[in-house]
């Protein structure tokens, strides 16, 4: 998990090349949702058979925080417009 102030798609892309061991191209994270202070991101290797993520940054007080959940190859994004 990332804490900062600032959390930009190079952050993002470097958690998610850490934790899968390779490139990420930053054109593959879609942009989903605001809630209130969450932003929701999503993830899809360009790989057929490459992971999956949501990506969530969470801002609390004067930081924002930012959590990755993995998922299968092929998951699709189950956030929708309210």
């Amino acid at each position: 998990m990332l804490s900062s102030n600032r959390i930009g798609a190079l952050e993002i892309a470097e958690a998610l090349s850490q934790h899968i061991g390779s490139y990420v191209d930053l054109y593959s994270i879609e942009f989903l949702a605001v809630e209130d202070s969450r932003i929701h991101c999503w993830y899809q290797n360009p790989l057929a058979d490459g992971t999956v993520f949501h990506i969530e940054m969470v801002r609390t007080d004067s930081k924002w925080s930012l959590h990755l959940s993995e998922h299968p190859p092929g998951t699709e994004q189950q956030i929708e417009p309210p």
